[in-house]
């Protein structure tokens, strides 16, 4: 957090709470080939954009690991 010269220690701990709350609520899992286990974490800008809500309105199917 030294790139952002001027903030004290809480202003930058309290950045970075905020970054990892946004990555944690919009990205989306990677999971492995067969669909089981999640292997990292997908971040895409656009998706972002999109309005979404609490209910989910759509779900991830693996059929032989497709």
């Amino acid at each position: 957090l030294k790139f952002w010269s001027g903030t004290t220690q809480q202003n930058s701990t309290e950045f970075l709470s905020h970054i990892l709350g946004l990555i944690r609520n919009n990205s989306f899992p990677l999971k492995d080939q067969r669909g089981l286990q999640d292997v990292g974490l997908g971040i895409f800008p656009s998706l972002g954009l999109v309005n979404h809500d609490c209910w989910p309105s759509c779900t991830v199917t693996f059929n032989h690991g497709k």
